[in-house]
């Protein structure tokens, strides 16, 4: 989305996310709050996949995601505490004042393929600062959210364009976690390209008209070769 550079550093021409824009998963330290959105969840059981790359993976048609080839190098890059803490195909770069910290593909990324986890703090009812908040993804009867102002990834920095010329779409999932001693269930938010992106382009996702509406901001039509990597 449209950043500011409050949590990343730059290091030898390196952008450096800390450990809070580190996150693979969305996460919450409460339980009461992880109660609420897995009780949420399960009432969707039968309609919304599970996510399980390893034993139920569903793989949609070629309209949706088809590969997680990426998705081992995703996580290792975001537990790790060496890099810059987003995976090798992307890199999160600076393009000007009004636009700031963008997304771009280093090597070319084919339709279908997963890219990442729209991560941050979970959340559980009517979000009383959502009207202020540039990172807030809505879900479940907007009773669920993943808000990543605070914290997240890199996926955050990916920015808006109109539906027509982006090449990055969401699938939402459910995954089961062990916390606190239970099993919870919880909503994730998977990016993947819709289009195939080259190496140097920019990622780019239609925010929708509703959240410029809300702002009050007219934004830009821009291409994923509008700004290009270096």
């Amino acid at each position: 989305m449209y950043n500011t550079s409050m949590n990343i550093k730059s290091y030898k021409d390196k952008l450096i996310l800390n450990s809070r824009m580190r996150w693979p998963f969305p996460v919450t330290p409460f339980p009461r709050i992880l109660r609420q959105v897995s009780k949420h969840c399960r009432k969707y059981e039968a309609e919304i996949e599970k996510f399980d790359p390893v034993d139920c993976f569903w793989l949609g048609d070629e309209e949706e995601m088809s590969s997680i080839e990426n998705y081992p190098e995703f996580l290792e890059a975001l537990e790790s505490s060496d890099g810059p803490g987003y995976p090798d195909y992307v890199a999160v770069s600076f393009v000007n004042d009004q636009v700031n910290y963008g997304v771009f593909a280093t090597r070319d990324i084919p339709k279908g393929e997963f890219i990442g986890i729209y991560s941050g703090e979970l959340g559980f009812g009517n979000y009383h600062e959502k009207e202020e908040s540039s990172y807030l993804f809505e879900l479940l009867d907007d009773i669920v959210y993943v808000e990543a102002k605070n914290s997240g990834n890199f996926t955050r920095f990916i920015n808006h364009t109109s539906s027509e010329n982006g090449n990055v779409e969401s699938l939402l999932y459910l995954i089961e976690t062990t916390q606190f001693g239970s099993v919870f269930m919880i909503p994730i938010i998977i990016l993947y390209a819709c289009q195939p992106i080259l190496a140097g382009e920019q990622l780019l996702y239609d925010y929708g008209k509703e959240y410029w509406n809300d702002i009050g901001i007219q934004p830009k039509a821009i291409t994923p070769r509008t700004y290009t990597l270096n």
